[in-house]
């Protein structure tokens, strides 16, 4: 594939050069050597691809390799011999849009919970992105990310996830706006980002984002600097301004508002032929600060009087069809209001997955099989166990069709000191996604 590219390059624009004057050919030459760098850069990519196997789980991984084979296709169109260089070369759309369909039995014996025996079911827009990729120079790029999700409409299929947190859903919003800089092993970022706290570029294999992502996904507007001393380890630190304000008295006034969040994350990566890993570690100074967290953090969501750092640990696998991943995100100090009742109210919660991909018929299919648990949360959600099932399969060119059937139990709703430990409920959800890329 290589020696093709440079062959069809040499051939586009040395056989014109027999008959071309002076000037002619050295235009020519000026377009050969803007060529020789789109082949040098795509040549890279190549190279790389052949060295590591393609996640099949990580979308940020994904978006960057194929923006940059659209931006060398526009530029191999736009530097040939079809005339100058053309700015759009440097910019890349992208995006997926996902449409879910849900039923949801929830039974419940506790009054916290908003109806018992309960039976959902809707149609809605799980997710539309929107993300325009923009290519400056060799140091310089920068990002902007539109977004729209409709879970504000899911009830308690997004109390039961996510604590009813609705901050995103049901307008089309700037997801992320960011420059990055770069300059051999230094990086920066700087504007609206997901900060490296836990594995941000995983969603998994399932439609619903697991109890550990929802508990920790951290976007703001701050910055991010970081270290790429060897390949496969990337070392980062990142800070910010969360929108929950410190108090030091219990009435929530004399709140202090200023750029004290922040964070670091170390992670090591590996790839071979038919193989991957991923492992990362990281820290976050105020769990409150956290998307999903803000709606019930202390004081009803407006101040805290104590930050609550956590940490996060997770390890990601790929080998030829299988894959596997863990990640636990836990706090380092008693949880506040989200302590449960027990000796230790160290707010935690941990998922494991595992996916197989196997070929049935002329398709391909992923099996995949999770479990979640989590420690101390009541009143962030009221589910504390989560067992899944999923299968997919791409029915056309970029067209996934996938269903999924998750098993909830709820344990211990509303909890108090006064209330011993029980079963207070479970619910069992069926839901089936269309996805399309582009």
């Amino acid at each position: 594939m290589k020696k093709l590219l440079s062959l069809v390059v040499a051939a586009a624009v040395l056989v014109p050069m027999v008959w071309a004057d002076d000037d002619e050919t050295a235009q020519m030459k000026e377009e050969l050597r803007l060529l020789k760098e789109q082949v040098k850069y795509l040549t890279e990519r190549l190279e790389t691809s052949d060295r590591a196997m393609a996640s099949k789980v990580d979308p940020e991984t994904k978006r960057m390799e194929d923006m940059a084979l659209r931006m060398t296709d526009d530029s191999l169109a736009n530097h040939g011999l079809l005339g100058q260089a053309r700015d759009t070369s440097r910019f890349a759309f992208s995006g997926n849009l996902d449409i879910a369909a849900y039923y949801m039995d929830w039974n419940t014996n506790s009054a916290f919970a908003p109806t018992a025996n309960q039976d959902t079911s809707d149609v809605i827009v799980d997710q539309f992105l929107l993300n325009l990729d923009i290519a400056v120079n060799e140091y310089v790029s920068g990002y902007v990310g539109l977004q729209f999700e409709d879970w504000q409409n899911a009830g308690n299929l997004a109390l039961g996830m996510t604590g009813g947190d609705t901050e995103t859903d049901g307008d089309l919003q700037v997801d992320q706006a960011y420059i990055k800089l770069r300059n051999d092993m230094l990086y920066a970022i700087v504007g609206k980002q997901y900060f490296p706290f836990g594995n941000v570029n995983n969603y998994g294999h399932f439609v619903l984002d697991s109890q550990v992502r929802a508990l920790y996904e951290t976007r703001d507007t701050g910055i991010t600097v970081g270290v790429t001393p060897s390949p496969g380890i990337d070392f980062s630190m990142f800070i910010f301004n969360g929108p929950i304000d410190e108090s030091d008295n219990p009435a929530g006034t004399q709140v202090e508002n200023e750029l004290e969040d922040f964070g670091a994350s170390l992670v090591f990566s590996a790839a071979e032929e038919g193989a991957s890993y991923k492992m990362g570690f990281s820290a976050l100074s105020n769990l409150y600060q956290a998307n999903s967290s803000r709606s019930n953090a202390p004081l009803g969501g407006a101040v805290y009087h104590e930050p609550l750092p956590a940490a996060n640990a997770y390890l990601e696998l790929n080998v030829e069809a299988f894959y596997l991943s863990g990640e636990i995100v836990w706090g380092l100090r008693d949880g506040g209001t989200w302590a449960d009742t027990g000796d230790d109210d160290t707010v935690m919660a941990y998922t494991l997955e595992t996916a197989y991909t196997a070929p049935i018929g002329d398709r391909e299919y992923t099996f995949a099989a999770k479990y979640e648990r989590n420690r101390n949360l009541n009143e962030w959600t009221p589910v504390d166990h989560v067992y899944g099932l999923a299968v997919a399969t791409e029915l056309f060119y970029k067209t996934t069709l996938g269903f999924n059937y998750e098993y909830w139990m709820m344990d211990n709703i509303g909890a108090n000191t006064a209330m011993p430990r029980r079963h207070d409920g479970d619910a069992h959800v069926f839901l089936t996604e269309l996805s399309i890329g582009f």
